[in-house]
């Protein structure tokens, strides 16, 4: 018995290794609805004093129920994972803008998503970065 939760254990973590595609997940937050991580290798600059990172929030089971209630059309049978999030945040100004959400089921399929699509001639306002957020501390691993 104690072998085969062994074995089992072991085959969890590599399955879990193999989740992340190669990402470098770091731990950014824990709450009662999931946890927030972040891809140190995803951080991109692009023009000015703006970078791109990826975020990665894992739901726990109160926070795939929560996520289900805020999106009706997700089917409520549907075991939710977890939601690749990419931001653009703004560093010399304190924002970021969030420019695409892709949920994920337990089984790393496709579930929802969502790509935001600015143009310079659209009227887009950037939400400000508030004190002691998980943005705050994204912004202080990305904007070196």
């Amino acid at each position: 018995m104690k072998s085969l939760f062994l074995i089992l254990l072991i085959v969890g973590i590599i399955l879990i290794g193999t989740i992340a595609d190669g990402a470098d997940w770091i731990l950014l937050k824990e709450s009662n609805i999931g946890t927030s991580y972040y891809d140190r290798a995803s951080i991109k600059q692009l023009s000015g004093d703006v970078v791109r990172v990826s975020v990665k929030y894992a739901y726990s089971s109160e926070g795939a129920e929560k996520f289900k209630e805020a999106f009706p059309k997700v089917n409520r049978s549907e075991m939710v994972g977890y939601t690749l999030y990419i931001y653009d945040i703004n560093c010399s100004k304190g924002s970021f803008m969030l420019t695409k959400a892709i949920t994920y089921n337990s089984a790393d399929s496709v579930i929802s998503e969502t790509e935001l699509q600015f143009s310079e001639s659209e009227q887009t306002t950037p939400e400000h970065i508030t004190p002691n957020s998980m943005m705050e501390k994204l912004s202080k691993v990305s904007c070196r």
